[in-house]
């Protein structure tokens, strides 16, 4: 890979985690109004219909996506992360967000760090360093507090819980979209969000879920193209390009941006507890982010291009893939079928 193609891959890397922390505000401010599976489902479905737009623009101007397609083998690993990461998460994340303010679920939500680190350590034997530890048990401490609800029953708030609870699940998506990341992205995306998506309304259906009104469902679809499906192209395409370890650090980021994002659009402001755990966990995720999950430096970050404008950067995507069969950069190896490392 060329230096201008790892600085697009870092480029799409850091677009990936500003696009979904529009998510956590976004769906907040809608959530008085829609239901939560209701909501789910439309803002997957405008995930997918914007992505399939955004494949049709490209194929008219003669820019295709290319890459290696969803073949057999892929579909285990793409319906574990339509039902993980894209029905069970958010719609758990949207029951959360009722029951908690959108700063403290975006700052819960840094605990995805902590599962996909200890995922990749376990099922995938990945090393984690002595810094990556101390960074994880900062993110950890601060989750804790931020759990603690004195007034409750059990003195740990329901909606907190559900947000780590999420955080897991997306943990567990991860390493499952390591495998997706070999194919054509913008499929992937589409197969994903639109599955999702339609599933979620035919259960908002049944479950007797009112369709909300025509303006509610147009600003559904427009965050749900933006938070879902352009974070969801930028990320498997960082991925191509950087490898799982190097993406999911920068990717990072993006619970603090939803913290900032919710203070800004929302007006919420922080209690103290809040407070007094932001610096805590802010520490634990620029740990993370200036270091690899192999407990190697972080490689210096590379000069960056004059940034193109959207439509342009969309058209990069298809930029050389990793080859169909072999493993992203930074990602382990694992065994075939019949026994050889691929």
């Amino acid at each position: 890979m060329t230096g201008s193609d790892h600085s697009i891959a870092i480029f799409f890397a850091i677009s990936a985690a500003f696009v979904f922390a529009v998510s956590i505000p976004g769906s907040k401010s809608m959530l008085g109004g829609v239901a939560p599976l209701m909501l789910a489902g439309l803002l997957y479905l405008g995930a997918g219909a914007g992505i399939a737009g955004v494949l049709g623009a490209a194929a008219a101007a003669r820019r295709p996506f290319r890459g290696p397609p969803i073949a057999r083998a892929d579909l285990p690993w793409l319906a574990g992360s339509v039902i993980i990461g894209s029905v069970v998460g958010p719609v758990l994340l949207l029951w959360s967000l009722e029951r908690t303010t959108g700063t403290t679920a975006s700052m819960l939500l840094s605990f995805e760090a902590v599962a996909a680190a200890l995922i990749a350590c376990v099922v995938f034997g990945e090393l984690i360093s002595r810094r990556v530890w101390m960074a994880l048990g900062c993110i950890t401490a601060a989750c804790l507090a931020l759990s603690y609800a004195p007034g409750s029953e059990t003195g740990v708030s329901p909606g907190a819980l559900g947000v780590l609870a999420v955080a897991v699940l997306w943990g567990f998506a991860a390493s499952i979209n390591r495998r997706l990341s070999r194919c054509e992205p913008g499929r992937v995306v589409v197969v994903k969000c639109l599955a999702a998506g339609l599933a979620m309304l035919a259960a908002a259906t049944l479950a007797g879920e009112p369709l909300p009104a025509a303006g509610t469902v147009a600003a559904a679809l427009c965050i749900g193209f933006v938070a879902y499906g352009l974070s969801n192209l930028f990320l498997l395409r960082a991925l191509r390009g950087l490898g799982a370890a190097r993406t999911s650090s920068i990717y990072g980021i993006y619970p603090l941006l939803g913290t900032l994002l919710s203070v800004a659009l929302l007006g919420e402001v922080p209690d103290l507890l809040a407070f007094a755990t932001l610096p805590v966990m802010a520490a634990g995720v620029v740990l993370i982010i200036t270091e690899s999950s192999t407990g190697t430096p972080a490689p210096r970050p590379a000069r960056f291009p004059r940034l193109p404008a959207l439509p342009q950067a969309l058209l990069l995507l298809h930029l050389p893939a990793v080859p169909h069969g072999s493993a992203a950069a930074g990602d382990p190896p694992h065994q075939g079928e019949d026994g050889t490392v691929v």
